[in-house]
């Protein structure tokens, strides 16, 4: 079974923080998507988003955004894509950033 552990970065609009979130357009994928880290071992969820935010959105870490000590949301589920027979597992952790 394949399977996702990772994490999903819900960046906050400064205005209205709670109802609108920054998804980023992928050429290749023809989408927007929100920003996802795949953790790699010895990483918490939290430090594998905080790499990934700077990579993809090109700022400094702990200069040009914040993001929670907690998450915000825990899932671990099997989910069943289109494409596949088994399902995949996904244990996915949700962080508020603030830009």
């Amino acid at each position: 079974m394949n399977s996702f552990v990772g994490s999903v970065a819900l960046v906050r609009h400064p205005e209205d923080e709670e109802n609108r979130w920054l998804l980023k357009w992928s050429d290749t994928e023809l989408q927007y998507r929100m920003i996802i880290a795949k953790r790699l071992e010895g990483e918490t969820y939290r430090e594998c988003l905080d790499r990934e935010i700077a990579w993809e959105l090109e700022l400094r870490q702990n200069r040009d955004y914040l993001i929670s000590n907690m998450s915000r949301l825990h899932i671990e589920e099997i989910l069943q894509l289109d494409d596949e027979c088994h399902g995949t597992f996904f244990l996915l952790e949700f962080f508020a950033v603030d830009l």
